[in-house]
């Protein structure tokens, strides 16, 4: 995990799915080289055509021969779980902060529905934690994100945490990752 973390700190939105045991939403085309190497047979999704386009290439690029074509998922949505089958894992990279509250909460709620039992799902990003924005830097990008939409920036730890318990999904470990970010690991029993 910690070599797929370090690689997703470059922000180039992406959203990457496998069929059928793997639904990572990543922040970054890096990443996918990363969580390939770990799973079997993964397919990004973007709603963006260029996006995709882009994505396609890459795993062109990088050689990588078991991955289907990029397609549109919006993990916002209410249902987008319902087409997939039971997911073993489900990774989110670098979006919470991005997406309004409520769009967080529905991405939350249906990678819940679409964990398989004994899955996990993995959130990663930046956070506030039990309030506080514990750098400079996360304060500052923070402020930018509200000034820019007031519906979006960092969510609070003390949410997340309630937000997977709420999702039936336990027990929750949060771990410090590089630049100040977080993983949440959350399991359906």
């Amino acid at each position: 995990m910690s070599d797929a973390s370090k690689s997703v700190l470059t922000p180039r939105p992406l959203l990457y799915r496998t069929d059928p045991d793997f639904v990572p939403i990543c922040h970054t085309r890096i990443a996918v080289r990363h969580i390939h190497k770990r799973a079997l047979g993964p397919r990004q999704n973007r709603p963006d055509p260029d996006r995709r386009a882009s994505i396609d290439a890459y795993i062109a690029e990088a050689g990588l021969t078991n991955v289907a074509p990029a397609a549109p998922l919006d993990a916002t949505a209410a249902g987008w779980h319902k087409p997939l089958p039971p997911q073993d894992l489900i990774f989110l990279a670098n979006l919470l902060h991005l997406i309004p509250t409520e769009a967080a909460q529905m991405l939350i709620t249906e990678a819940a529905l679409a964990v398989a039992p004994g899955g996990t799902l993995i959130l990663y990003g930046p956070f506030r934690r039990e309030g506080v924005l514990t750098s400079d830097g996360d304060a500052k990008f923070d402020a930018e994100l509200r000034t820019a939409d007031p519906a979006i920036g960092y969510k609070d730890t003390v949410d997340i945490t309630r937000w997977l318990s709420d999702a039936a999904l336990s027990p929750i470990d949060r771990i410090d990752m590089p630049a100040n970010n977080l993983a949440f690991i959350a399991r359906k029993p």
